[in-house]
């Protein structure tokens, strides 16, 4: 599946409420130093991302397919010496960012500006596609051994505004399909509401990722009610190389695409100028 095939058939969107979209690689972790972080950007990325800073280890959620998938889980790493802190480099005029740490790299874009437009999927695409691969030759040159890819996301969220469709939590279903003010109308209107799913995906009859969806209330610098939205498709890729990688990050924009598009109303189709 590559983009060109996928993206004649998706629903489309001139002006898309999409305020941030990720795309994760969770890897075995690799020996990679501090002086390893300062190379990789010296060597590979200083011109792209033109800041950097140290940041918070991300923590690698991973999907299970066996046993309870409900329970929390947890993680233990036995690492040599203090653990490296993640290298986030930056490109903050273009909201473009990639964090790398010794299990993870995260290829993320958020829009800097209100008037900023979505640079579309393929474009984040090749940009991620690129810094992998960047990353995988850099880890080879400098012998740190292959990287062992477990997992793969690709996230995105929406921030619907009120005050286009809709302006209460209580007329959320002028936004969401899911939602029905109905079975509340004893009640009166909510305060907020929040609505969590999960979706099981399956190749040749076994799961293999999960679409998770999660709406609630989001507050914003300047005030007024919004709505977050976040739909993440998480699992194993077809095989575990940068082209298995990246297959499964379209599957993953098709299916989060889809379910935004069967989540939210006609109405709200409209303001947002579908154009299929």
């Amino acid at each position: 599946m590559t983009p060109s095939s996928v993206g004649s058939t998706l629903p489309s969107f001139t002006a898309p409420p999409v305020q941030q979209v990720s795309f994760a690689v969770m890897f075995d972790p690799v020996p990679l130093l501090s002086v390893h972080m300062g190379l990789v950007w010296t060597e590979m990325l200083q011109s792209k991302y033109p800041d950097v800073l140290d940041g918070p280890m991300a923590i690698n959620q991973l999907e299970q397919f066996s046993g309870d998938a409900l329970r929390p889980q947890f993680q233990f790493q036995i690492l040599p010496g203090a653990p490296v802190p993640q290298a986030i480099f930056r490109a903050p005029e273009v909201g473009m960012a990639l964090g790398v740490q010794i299990d993870r790299l995260t290829h993320s874009w958020e829009r800097p500006r209100p008037d900023a437009a979505y640079p579309r999927y393929p474009s984040l695409r090749g940009s991620f596609e690129a810094d992998a691969a960047a990353f995988a030759t850099f880890c080879d040159y400098h012998k740190l051994g292959p990287v062992a890819f477990r997992q793969v996301e690709v996230s995105y969220i929406n921030v619907l505004a009120s005050g286009s469709g809709w302006e209460r939590p209580g007329e959320l279903h002028r936004v969401l399909q899911p939602w029905n003010p109905e079975f509340s109308s004893d009640l009166g209107e909510p305060e907020d509401v929040r609505i969590a799913q999960r979706f099981l995906a399956l190749r040749d009859g076994k799961p293999y990722a999960r679409l998770h969806m999660a709406i609630e209330p989001h507050t914003i610098p300047h005030g007024g009610t919004t709505i977050r939205m976040a739909l993440t498709f998480r699992g194993e890729p077809p095989e575990f190389s940068l082209e298995g990688m990246m297959a499964f990050l379209d599957d993953g924009h098709d299916r989060i695409v889809r379910a935004f598009t069967a989540a939210t109303t006609p109405e709200m189709h409209e303001l947002w100028g579908r154009e299929r």
